[in-house]
């Protein structure tokens, strides 16, 4: 759904909120899930703009434009079993992104 012309809160208001999806762990807030369900800009810097993460987003959007690249940050894991923290990195193009990352999300290895 990323391409040009939407902005960081279309991106945000698409995660489920933090305290439906991690309430197990007693996540109460938005504000506690930082670098949990996120996307942040690529360049000299660790995390730049535009950053799009519901507790900024929802009332601070940010355009998205051809050429911008990002990282967009989850997880993916069970309680008590493990998990992975997943990156993806996309380079915004014409009618949406062009995939940067090599290692295939689906074929994640998993390590006991």
């Amino acid at each position: 759904m990323i391409k040009p012309g939407i902005t960081t809160r279309e991106i945000a208001e698409q995660w489920p909120e933090s305290d439906k999806v991690w309430s197990d762990i007693l996540i109460k807030y938005e504000d506690q899930t930082a670098g949990s369900n996120w996307m942040h800009g690529i360049g000299l810097t660790l995390y730049e703009l535009p950053l799009a993460w519901r507790e900024v987003s929802l009332e601070h959007p940010l355009p998205i434009e051809k050429g911008m690249t990002f990282a967009i940050e989850t997880q993916l894991g069970t309680i008590g079993s493990g998990a992975a923290r997943i990156e993806e990195m996309v380079h915004v193009v014409d009618d949406g992104v062009e995939v940067l990352t090599r290692w295939p999300i689906g074929e994640i290895t998993e390590v006991y």
